[in-house]
């Protein structure tokens, strides 16, 4: 009978043992590279909001009854506007000024384009009121 002392691995073995550590490195390399696309996915999205809430806010102070369209700069984009108006000119007393002044207004919308470089153009829309003096 002959008797053999087993010390170390077959071939087979570390074959096998060296194809599961294989897939294993390629599904997490398939989840690192997933999750890093996703993390660039929201961080442009996250860029998008701030910026479009910039947008928001420099137009807050536009009287689109008097500026029918524009463009600027923001975080280094470029966008552009244009307003149309919703309604007719209504005549309404300006009550909340020291003088009791006559005012016309009407509901306008602003449609809002942002050219991002690398991504779609984005486009949304705002309504504002625009006033002009009456008479």
């Amino acid at each position: 009978m002959n008797i053999r002392s087993h010390k170390g691995f077959t071939l087979i073995e570390v074959l096998v043992a060296s194809a599961i550590v294989v897939a294993a490195m390629g599904l997490l390399l398939n989840l690192f590279a997933s999750g890093l696309d996703r993390l660039h996915r929201v961080s442009r999205y996250s860029e998008f909001i701030v910026s479009q809430k910039e947008i928001n806010n420099r137009l807050s102070t536009l009287n689109p009854a008097l500026e029918q369209s524009g463009q600027g700069h923001v975080s280094g984009l470029l966008f552009s506007w244009r307003t149309s108006q919703l309604s007719a000119f209504q005549t309404v007393s300006d009550v909340l000024g020291e003088e009791n002044t006559l005012r016309k207004v009407a509901l306008f919308k602003i449609d809002v384009t942002l050219e991002a470089e690398q991504s779609a153009k984005r486009e949304w829309s705002l309504v504002r009121i625009g006033w002009r003096e009456a008479g």
